[in-house]
């Protein structure tokens, strides 16, 4: 790895600044998140890092069952009279041990380091196709100011930054067995691939292409006895704990928390797949679906990288390397190939993990982003190639403004996220006005509630043949407005202190919703501050 560029130093370093203070903390007490997903995975990390374990005590453990689910934040399951994680374990853990070691900073930094790793491994991946002794900064500005990439990069607690720094270091090790056998490298990368399913299991996808080429080309030096003894103690270390932890979390070791999720999801409304296909992803698949997402992010919103991935993946034949680039890069060539393709379809076609509309962090990109930053090696070639440097400059220079306003004023860039202010506010005001052991009932601020109130999820109230559908999509299904206010009786039962959050949300009209308390002898007293608005529930008979 050969980094005596010295413009390449400077340009980590301003990428990791770029990174770290993209989206700064609002408040000095917590971190405040736009995304479910996001509060679930702080709150977890931080209950291992102070208990060591992932399960949280449901509260009111003896409401009904079909009540008790309500006290399910989204991006979460409930199993065994806990509150577990809906996404995957090993980031978790990983989040707390760091925690345990440097405290809440990590969550700071880790990303941003995380993200300049990335880059720097992309640059010594690239390094292996070209005769340079230097190396490029082609592959990291690229990368580094790829929508998706940066505005991750700038996110905590979200595993996908790390998910690409060990696919990344897997494949500079695979691609460096190609050319030469190295019983360490096998190791390492064995290694590097393993963690890399542990921080989200569909990688296996993508891993399967890599594991298959590399048997194909070295499976003289891989099938002996003394690498299959060490792939299977790798497996019992690594693999084997969560194994039994999944066992103990959800009841079966091969059972993870989307597919507990699905089961929730089944009991409101009837899923479209079972939950193996859940979790495959092969589920309401639709190719007008599949040629939408298509268009949205491959065509229209990033067609300047879709050119340079597309000139550079044709242009093959046209590089004219020497004769280990060229094996090398063909054998990426047919791995990253065959296994775009495959995911486009099992992904890009999937009405639940994609969107029809653009957003700058859709689930299908991410699903294809270890993929991408490979493709953008060969784009980097390509670039390289282009011997008028105006030219090039000019390219880049469009590029970097095209990115720069896709990251800030695109669906989910900065400027939306500059709305954590308002989050922080409405939490406070919640807060506030609640005492610690309030019950508030919310359609979607559990992410800003949880866990220091416990929260109420409006969709899981609802029941199959008591639903009403709001809006699309899972929690756009709310109960009936009897069923809700029976439940709410309910509740009082058990608490005094149960209140509704930002209720005109809800979908009901807003008159009914006090006639149907009125009619149950209760009442709303409504809290108001500003734009902000809670109401106490109470019974006044």
């Amino acid at each position: 790895m050969n980094f005596n560029s010295k413009i390449i130093y400077p340009v980590l370093v301003i990428f990791f600044l770029l990174f770290t203070f993209s989206l700064p903390r609002i408040n000095a007490d917590r971190e405040i998140f736009n995304s479910p997903l996001q509060n679930t995975n702080y709150v977890f990390s931080k209950h291992y890092a102070e208990t060591g374990t992932l399960q949280i005590p449901v509260p009111y453990n003896d409401l009904p069952e079909d009540l008790r689910i309500a006290f399910t934040p989204r991006d979460s399951v409930q199993f065994g009279g806990f509150i577990e994680p809906h996404s995957f374990l090993f980031p978790l853990m990983v989040n707390g041990y760091v925690y345990n070691i440097v405290g809440e900073f990590s969550f700071e930094v880790v990303m941003s380091i995380s993200s300049v790793i990335c880059l720097i491994v992309l640059m010594a991946i690239f390094n292996q196709f070209t005769d340079k002794k230097n190396g490029s900064v082609l592959p990291i500005i690229l990368l580094g100011f790829f929508p998706l990439f940066y505005l991750l990069s700038s996110l905590t607690i979200k595993p996908e930054i790390q998910h690409l720094m060990f696919f990344l270091l897997m494949t500079f090790y695979v691609l460096k067995l190609l050319n030469r056998w190295n019983s360490g490298q096998f190791y390492l990368a064995l290694l590097m691939g393993i963690i890399t399913i542990l921080y989200r299991y569909e990688s296996v996808f993508i891993l399967m292409f890599f594991a298959i080429w590399l048997i194909i080309k070295r499976w003289k030096e891989i099938f002996i006895s003394q690498h299959i003894l060490k792939i299977i103690l790798l497996y019992l270390i690594f693999v084997f704990p969560f194994l039994s932890l999944n066992n103990e979390l959800y009841g079966s070791s091969f059972r993870i928390g989307y597919q507990v999720y699905q089961q929730i999801r089944a009991s409101i409304s009837s899923p479209q797949a079972s939950s193996s296909q859940a979790f495959l992803g092969l589920f309401r698949f639709d190719m007008n679906v599949l040629f939408s997402h298509f268009l949205n992010y491959f065509v229209k919103s990033n067609f300047i990288y879709s050119g340079l991935i597309s000139c550079g993946y044709l242009s093959l034949y046209f590089f004219n390397l020497g004769a280990k680039q060229n094996r090398l890069l063909k054998s990426l060539y047919l791995i990253i190939g065959g296994c775009f393709i495959f995911l486009l379809f099992i992904y890009g076609g999937n009405k639940i993990n994609g969107y029809n509309s653009y957003i700058v962090i859709p689930s299908l990109l991410r699903y294809l982003l270890p993929l991408l930053a490979l493709l953008f090696i060969l784009a980097s070639l390509f670039l390289q190639r282009i011997k008028d440097k105006t030219f090039l400059i000019l390219i880049i220079v469009v590029l970097l403004i095209i990115n720069t306003n896709t990251i800030v004023n695109k669906p989910g860039g900065l400027y939306e996220k500059s709305g954590y202010t308002r989050l922080h506010d409405l939490r406070s005001f919640v807060l506030d006005n609640t005492s610690v052991d309030s019950i508030v009932v919310v359609k979607r601020y559990d992410k800003i509630l949880y866990p220091d109130r416990d929260v109420v999820v409006l969709t899981y109230l609802a029941r199959k043949g008591d639903v009403i559908q709001v809006e699309d999509g899972f929690y756009g299904k709310i109960p009936s407005l009897e069923l809700f206010v029976d439940k709410l009786t309910i509740l009082l039962g058990y608490n005094e202190n149960v209140y509704l959050f930002e209720s005109d949300d809800y979908g009901y009209d807003n008159r009914a919703l006090m006639n149907e308390f009125q009619r149950r002898g209760l009442r709303a007293i409504k809290i108001e501050t500003g734009d902000y608005k809670l109401l106490k529930i109470e019974n006044f008979r």
